[in-house]
């Protein structure tokens, strides 16, 4: 019997399960003398948030108001800060500027305050032109859009609101609508005006304009609130801040992720994946996921001790280890590396909670990993093959910067690159990841890996062996998986193109394929050093 078989056997109705290896890159091991090794996980997303930022930034203003900016809008009196506070509803709020200024506050502070200026046409500009109106889109809630705190077919709001605006749970609210606002002025001083108003209509499945608004309404801020007023006069003047001065988002021309300095494509945005058989949507909803309900139907019993992130559950997987390692050692084998690197691995990865709206069906607060647990079957030559099975949703805590990739992968409807879609959205998926806890040792050349089997990078484009290489004879799935429960593919990409070389990818390493489910291509350090990715160097303080 292979292992592939008792993979099977032992998650039953799970199939196509990949054999993952973990990257030591994504978790941190190191030697400190006496002291013997040092095991330890990057930060989650919400410790990032919570960890001081004592750098200090003078705000400079963006060059030029246009498409896809992130941005802090300021007073020009550089008092006051438009900011949302981080919760599952967010809320506008006002931040005294010179907390982020002065280094005296944390990195959700800073990133409460960054907005993205959207324009309305900008998923359609394969087919429309730039309006030169902008949706404003809080840093962390990329889904969410500000609106007015008003019923449909109001003439005019004093109160504003940030809503859900394109969201798998948008259809939770009572109200779905989102205000389209023009800035005139310089990005130094510019007034904010909230030209229009769209309501999604159930029915139709579309947004359409409210002809009831009336265009002639202004932010204005001050010390405790922003709202809008109908007089002119009193609209406050915005400075419109650079915010990847204060925290490094981008993916700059000519920069290690964008080298050949592609422009960003004006493709018109992938629609989400339809199920062949119903012509549903086949998204699913977080609440109602296979691996935080079939999955206790699906899996031995034996094995529920160790489902969930609780300290019973760490105590069971503790306990699973130590039969592995013992059952193993008997046999003259040994684990791939020592217990204390899987446990670490198993509660980093159980402490990674969506703390963003960056994913189009992920549940604010809930885990992105459900389950970490170690199972140990025998072959028909009675000897142990230990795994360690993660359920993953495939997600990541934090902002993925989709819609800033400057050519990501085209959804493959349409003869030729320009005429297809394009993928700037993520779903979760259900990955049911295997590791191998046993070591089976290495290979002493490469091409002893045989993956004639399963196809390969090359062998898909008809490689000769004397061209194969560490880059192309490699998996053509997923080959390992990081500590947020995202998997992880080759560096080069289905052309034999480094997915970095080509620009595909975000300043976190990640893109999304064509079935919109998030996966690394470089990385997970990114390349920017701006301390919100995947680990950064603040890990290594005190290590």
């Amino acid at each position: 019997m292979s292992i592939f078989r008792i993979g099977e056997i032992i998650l039953k109705l799970f199939k196509q399960l990949p054999f993952l290896f973990i990257t030591s890159s994504f978790i941190f091991l190191s030697t400190s003398g006496l002291f013997g090794t040092d095991i330890y996980g990057p930060k989650p997303f919400h410790q990032i948030l919570e960890s001081d930022f004592t750098e200090t930034w003078t705000p400079e203003s963006i060059p030029n108001i246009e498409n896809r900016k992130h941005v802090l809008l300021l007073d020009t009196g550089m008092s006051n800060c438009l900011s949302v506070d981080n919760s599952a509803t967010p809320n506008l709020t006002v931040t005294e500027l010179s907390i982020l200024t002065g280094g005296s506050g944390n990195y959700g502070t800073i990133l409460q305050s960054m907005f993205q200026l959207l324009d309305l046409n900008t998923a359609n500009l394969a087919t429309e032109d730039l309006s030169d109106t902008y949706t404003l889109h809080p840093e962390l809630y990329s889904y969410y859009a500000i609106d007015a705190d008003a019923d449909p077919n109001t003439i005019n709001s004093t109160d504003l609101t940030v809503r859900d605006k394109s969201s798998y749970y948008m259809s939770e609210q009572n109200t779905i609508g989102f205000l389209v606002f023009t800035f005139t002025g310089s990005s130094s001083s510019s007034k904010i005006q909230a030209v229009k108003r769209y309501i999604y209509e159930i029915n139709s499945n579309e947004y359409l304009e409210d002809q009831n608004w009336s265009s002639t309404q202004w932010l204005v801020m001050n010390d405790s609130y922003v709202q809008l007023t109908n007089n002119e006069a009193d609209a406050t003047n915005f400075f419109i801040a650079d915010a990847n001065d204060i925290i490094d988002v981008s993916i700059s021309l000519g920069s290690d992720f964008n080298p050949g300095e592609t422009s960003w494509q004006t493709n018109s945005f992938a629609s989400y994946p339809i199920d062949a058989n119903t012509g549903a949507l086949a998204v699913w909803d977080y609440d109602e996921s296979q691996l935080n309900t079939d999955i206790y139907e699906k899996v031995d019993t034996y094995y529920h001790t160790q489902f969930g992130a609780g300290t019973d559950a760490a105590t069971a997987a503790s306990q699973a280890l130590d039969d592995i390692e013992n059952s193993i050692n008997g046999q003259g084998g040994s684990l791939r590396y020592s217990k204390n690197v899987y446990l670490t691995f198993r509660e980093s990865m159980l402490n990674n909670q969506f703390t963003a709206s960056h994913m189009f069906n992920s549940r604010f607060g809930e885990q992105t990993v459900a389950h970490v647990y170690f199972t140990n079957a025998m072959d028909e030559a009675n000897d142990f093959h230990p795994f360690m099975v993660i359920a993953s949703h495939d997600g990541t805590a934090g902002p993925n910067f989709l819609i800033d990739v400057p050519k990501p992968p085209g959804d493959g409807v349409g003869e030729g690159y320009p005429n297809q879609s394009v993928t700037r959205n993520a779903i979760l998926e259900h990955k049911l990841v295997k590791i191998p806890l046993r070591d089976y040792g290495r290979v002493s050349n490469l091409t002893d890996n045989d993956f004639s089997e399963f196809g390969s990078l090359a062998l898909d484009k008809n490689l000769p062996e004397s061209e194969w290489n560490v880059y192309n004879h490699a998996s053509k799935s997923s080959s390992g998986i990081a500590v947020n429960g995202i998997v992880i593919y080759p560096a080069s990409n289905d052309q034999l193109a480094f997915a970095t070389a080509v620009a595909e990818i975000t300043s976190t390493g990640i893109h999304v394929g064509q079935g919109m489910g998030l996966h690394y291509h470089a990385d997970g350090h990114g390349f920017n050093s701006n301390g919100i990715n995947l680990y950064n160097l603040s890990d290594y303080e005190g290590h």
